[in-house]
């Protein structure tokens, strides 16, 4: 599959995430730097789009900054086992009790 690469606008109404919010990410490192096009311009390709969407979803579930830079790190180790992961996303620490199913599913969903 090609990598489209997007501005940052159009980024932003593909993973409803709002523009200095994507910024703001970029910023303290949870999505990479972004391509800049010659005018300067941020482009975003698909992998940029997955992993804003991914950040967006782990915030509406309520994970800190702290978590969520660690689950990002975990994602880039496909290969390993998901314990660690399971581990900060567990449905039935206290954290997470009043969400608990979308917890869960979010936690199996490291294991695709």
């Amino acid at each position: 599959m090609q990598d489209r690469r997007v501005p940052i606008g159009r980024a932003a109404e593909l993973t409803r995430v709002k523009v200095p919010t994507i910024r703001y990410h970029e910023e303290i490192g949870l999505l990479p730097a972004s391509s800049r096009t010659a005018s300067n311009r941020r482009t975003y390709g698909n992998a940029d789009l997955r992993r804003l969407k991914f950040v967006r979803h782990a915030r509406a579930l309520g994970f800190d900054l702290d978590a969520l830079r660690q689950l990002l790190a975990l994602a880039g180790l496909p290969d390993e086992p998901c314990e660690e992961a399971d581990e900060i996303a567990a449905p039935g620490s206290p954290r997470w009790r009043t969400r608990s199913r979308a917890s869960a599913r979010f936690a199996r969903s490291c294991r695709k």
